[in-house]
């Protein structure tokens, strides 16, 4: 009788602790987030308008949330390389159709494009370094609605700064070029930020809407044509011929300032090495652009990091896989930095302001 007691209370303790071992197993499991959650594979289709890093800081975001690639996500890329809109709603239209689990899209633009066809679908869309200003892709910042969240790129915010360090750096300039992609459609809230801001400085902006290096060249010549004086009757030093004292009365173009605005233009390769080029030839400085590599002429850089955009739209996504539904989420945005490019500066013999530099996240300084 006592060994078949002895027998049952040793059954009943093995019971016991195979219980709490699956009541365990499943409190772990239920912890932790992320990709822990199931063993579902996620498709996530990714529409990347330019070869931006937000890429590769999505996909280190996904890696820090246990998410791995080939594993428990799948990953379809597709880049576009330049603003085509029509590829942006071709390349979204073929995610929708193929029902990924997410679509993730940055810049602006096709973010845009992707909305407009995810929009009434169950996919949803993270958008990343995109300004939502006049695109219609959010209802708020707080509460995005329809099937929409994603990382804000802070617009019209940077388009104050730009102009403001601007005038920081050259506070006597009267007439700014500002070169820009005509067409584009997060100029014009920029436009509209920046020119109350030149009328109370009392500077004008000189508008040169382009779509490539060829058409940046033009608007320049035009430019320089238009500053030369009139032709020169007599020569005015003697022995000096009419053709010299004209070459020697050539007048600098009626520029005091370049600034880039947020767009293609900066990032364009064929429009950045005119402007640069323009800029050396008539010592004009040439502020808010991207500073890269062996950049001598631009001045300051006012943007956000292209990294740090990816990985805060990765946190987004997994939210959306945890089941929170994405119109729900808030929009969330990143802090700009400001660069400042002593070397340019240098060149051109211009002092950059303490209060500039003591605001800077970063200084070139060679």
């Amino acid at each position: 009788m006592h060994q078949k007691m002895s027998a049952q209370i040793k059954l009943q303790k093995v019971w016991t602790l195979l219980t709490v071992a699956v009541i365990a197993g499943s409190l772990l499991s239920g912890c932790g987030g992320g990709a822990q959650q199931d063993k579902k594979v996620y498709t996530i289709g990714l529409l990347a308008g330019f070869d931006f890093p937000v890429t590769n800081g999505f996909k280190d975001g996904m890696a820090e949330l246990g998410y791995v690639e080939g594993e428990n996500l799948i990953y379809d890329l597709q880049e576009t390389h330049g603003v085509d809109m029509q590829a942006y709603q071709d390349i979204t239209q073929k995610f929708v159709d193929e029902k990924v689990d997410l679509v993730m899209s940055f810049p602006s633009e096709a973010t845009q494009a992707a909305h407009q066809v995810t929009q009434g679908s169950d996919v949803p869309l993270v958008f990343s370094y995109a300004a939502i200003e006049g695109l219609g892709v959010v209802e708020s910042v707080q509460a995005p609605g329809d099937n929409v969240t994603g990382v804000r790129y802070p617009l019209l915010d940077i388009a104050r700064k730009h102009f403001e360090v601007t005038m920081q750096l050259v506070p006597d300039a009267k007439k700014v070029l500002i070169p820009y992609f005509a067409g584009y459609p997060i100029l014009p809230p920029q436009f509209e930020t920046i020119e109350p801001l030149a009328q109370a400085a009392g500077v004008t902006i000189v508008k040169a809407p382009v779509t490539n290096g060829e058409e940046m060249q033009a608007f320049l010549d035009n430019l320089i044509a238009e500053s030369a004086p009139e032709a020169v009757s007599t020569p005015e030093v003697e022995g000096e011929t009419e053709a010299e004292a004209q070459s020697e009365a050539v007048a600098k173009p009626d520029i005091d300032a370049i600034v880039y605005l947020v767009g293609p233009a900066p990032v364009s390769p064929d429009i950045v090495a005119v402007v640069a080029q323009f800029g050396a030839a008539y010592q004009i400085p040439i502020t808010s652009g991207v500073i890269g590599e062996n950049d001598t002429w631009t001045i300051t850089d006012i943007n956000v990091d292209w990294h740090e955009s990816g990985v805060m739209a990765a946190t987004l996504a997994d939210k959306i896989f945890q089941g929170i539904p994405a119109g729900t989420i808030p929009v969330v945005t990143p802090e700009p930095y400001l660069y400042v490019n002593l070397v340019a500066a240098q060149k051109l013999g211009l002092e950059v302001p303490e209060e500039l530099m003591l605001l800077a996240d970063k200084i070139v300084t060679e």
